[in-house]
């Protein structure tokens, strides 16, 4: 589906995940394989964690061109 809107695309993907189990034993795996692939997705490392996270959050998702939620 192409989109009309006019916003810039800064990643691919915004991979949604909740747990430190899923950060480690498979979100890690997720993003090599992306990147092997050419696919750019959101890491949200560089975000601090001392004050609330959702407004880089909700850029992100808005400037990702596909969510996925790993559950």
């Amino acid at each position: 589906m192409a989109s009309s809107s006019s916003h810039p695309r800064r990643y691919h993907v915004f991979p949604s995940f909740c747990g430190e189990d899923v950060r480690r034993n498979f979100l890690s795996h997720f993003h090599k394989e992306l990147q092997l692939n050419g696919i750019d997705a959101f890491k949200d490392g560089g975000i601090k964690r001392s004050r609330s996270i959702w407004p880089e959050l909700k850029q992100a998702i808005w400037e990702s061109r596909v969510s996925i939620v790993v559950l």
